[in-house]
């Protein structure tokens, strides 16, 4: 039995490999929510700031736990980077690989403000 094709010659090129089509769309709305993120984590660090104020009403006989203003900057500053650079990592390589990655941004954002409201807490806990 023979087939009624003729083998390939060692010299054709190799067949194309299906790939999946880029999102335009995808990658333009991941891209400025990406940047958004970085925005977001910009001012939140530039709030963090005034998280000392937090410590104001203490000192004449108020006792104070200043170690949560520390782990409300923690919080915010170092934990925020690390979600900020771990979710723009992420969206960068789910494009890569021409997959939807809008997604990735708006969770890191989303985040990025939980820990916001985290610290905030820890603050509220600052004076008795």
């Amino acid at each position: 039995m023979s087939t009624p094709y003729p083998p390939p010659a060692p010299w054709a090129p190799a067949p194309a490999v299906a790939r999946r089509p880029t999102r335009t769309a995808d990658v333009v709305v991941t891209s400025l929510l990406i940047a958004a993120h970085v925005t977001v984590f910009g001012a939140a660090a530039f709030f963090s700031l005034f998280y000392a104020m937090a410590s104001d009403p203490c000192g004449s006989g108020t006792v104070c736990d200043t170690g949560k203003i520390g782990q409300a900057f923690f919080l915010t500053d170092a934990v925020g980077l690390v979600v900020m650079l771990a979710a723009s990592t992420a969206a960068v390589l789910l494009m890569l690989r021409r997959r939807i990655a809008f997604w990735v941004p708006l969770v890191g954002i989303a985040a990025q403000v939980g820990l916001v409201a985290l610290s905030f807490g820890l603050l509220g806990q600052v004076v008795p």
